[in-house]
């Protein structure tokens, strides 16, 4: 019985450890990542990406296209 209990506080601790270094660690990573640093350069509102039905997220692809055929005329 207690090595149940103990096999239980370990993955508890386990899982409590990935959790931190995934907000202390990854999280901050992915904030610098290309991707986002790419999003930023060109202004790109990408909340409005994940609500694809929305007059926004046809807003932000209107915009992204726009800002693309400008990057290739030039």
């Amino acid at each position: 019985m207690k090595k149940n209990k103990y096999k239980a506080i370990k993955r508890f601790l386990i899982g409590v450890f990935f959790i931190v270094i995934f907000i202390f660690w990854l999280s901050p990573y992915l904030q610098h990542s290309k991707v986002n640093q790419y999003i930023r350069e060109n202004d790109i509102d990408a909340k409005a990406l994940f609500y694809t039905e929305s007059p926004t997220s046809r807003n932000a692809t209107f915009q992204m296209e726009q800002k693309r055929i400008g990057k290739k005329d030039k």
